[in-house]
């Protein structure tokens, strides 16, 4: 049997590895090569995003004479993106970062703005399909389409409160249907509460959604999304079925926005509920589109050798000068707040 897979170290600061995934039949193991680049001299490559799930490494990823465990989360995704007859070049972090090494970890993390949106596409892995997909992808289309003809007419999409007698003129479910539900099931997705998929959508030149065999550019998702929040549908649907599509109010502020920064106190607000497996990511994983961070560029501001509690006060000398003459008066009170929801 094949050994686990040693990690070689990394040259220098300025490297990373990329998966080379073999190309495969949908029930053949899953094969690849591991590459270590220079960030200056990058080849084409994809970059995905996904929920790690809980951390059981029940999967195998085989890498010439090793292989390793990896998530069934990270599973399903690189099964759902290998192509039958080509190689296809990706970074994952679980693969791509040497986990069990802290300092690598580190250094790895500081660089995800740069590994991103270096990407010519994110990959974005909501999870395998499931009973509420299929309804929940035509009701996305249909809100599609009323938008594209909103936006036709007038050029944008008017705020308002939604009535039953307006949306039934859209030809949208009435709002005690059961396709309401589905959607609001879809939007339950752990994919939408982790705190690290705003950073990595942001960063995105692209974004490609895909659920089981679904997909769609993430702009529409996000277009389909938003116009809800402007028509307040969240006033009339139960909100005990919403899960995430409760949150996507917040998508008028650009919550999932691409290409867009935003300063580090505010995201830290507006991403207080979104979940991390280390209390940590809940800044690190914000650094990549924070403008202090952008500005300071030092990769000193994030270390996983440092204790939870030492985050906010190690981050104003790395990077957050800006900010410094507010942070000392907000810092228990931030890390308290955000601190309140650590999960997978």
């Amino acid at each position: 049997m094949a050994d686990f897979y040693q990690y070689t170290a990394l040259p220098d600061t300025n490297s990373i590895r990329l998966i080379y995934l073999e190309p495969g039949a949908a029930d053949s193991p899953l094969r690849c090569q591991l590459k270590t680049v220079s960030l200056d001299h990058l080849p084409a490559y994809e970059a995905i995003s996904y929920a790690w799930g809980e951390p059981v490494f029940t999967c195998e990823l085989c890498t010439d004479d090793d292989r390793m465990g990896i998530t069934p989360s990270l599973y399903g995704a690189l099964h759902r993106v290998r192509l039958e007859s080509a190689t296809r070049v990706l970074w994952a972090d679980a693969v791509c970062i040497n986990q069990e090494n802290t300092d690598e970890r580190s250094r790895q993390v500081a660089l995800m703005r740069m590994i991103y949106s270096n990407a010519t596409r994110v990959l974005i892995w909501l999870g395998p399909s499931s009973d509420e997909v299929p309804t929940a992808w035509k009701l996305v289309s249909k809100i599609l389409a009323q938008r594209q003809r909103e936006t036709e007419l007038f050029r944008d999409v008017k705020t308002e409160a939604i009535s039953a007698q307006r949306n039934e003129e859209m030809g949208l479910p009435a709002f005690e249907s059961t396709e309401w539900v589905q959607l609001s099931s879809f939007y339950g997705r752990p994919y939408f509460q982790r705190a690290w998929v705003v950073q990595e959508v942001r960063l995105a030149r692209e974004g490609l959604a895909l659920c089981g065999e679904f997909q769609m550019a993430w702009d529409d998702l996000q277009n389909a999304t938003r116009w809800l929040a402007h028509k307040m549908y969240f006033l009339k649907i139960d909100m005990t079925y919403m899960g995430g599509i409760g949150k996507t109010r917040s998508c008028n502020h650009g919550f999932f926005e691409r290409q867009r920064a935003q300063n580090l106190l505010g995201l830290l607000r507006v991403t207080r509920n979104q979940a991390t497996t280390d209390p940590r990511d809940k800044v690190y994983a914000i650094l990549g589109i924070a403008t202090e961070a952008i500005a300071c560029r030092d990769s000193r501001s994030v270390s996983y050798a440092i204790r939870e509690d030492s985050v906010y006060l190690h981050l104003p000398a790395g990077c957050c000068q800006i900010t410094q003459s507010r942070w000392p008066r907000c810092i228990s009170t931030q890390f308290a707040i955000l601190s309140n929801r650590v999960m997978i």
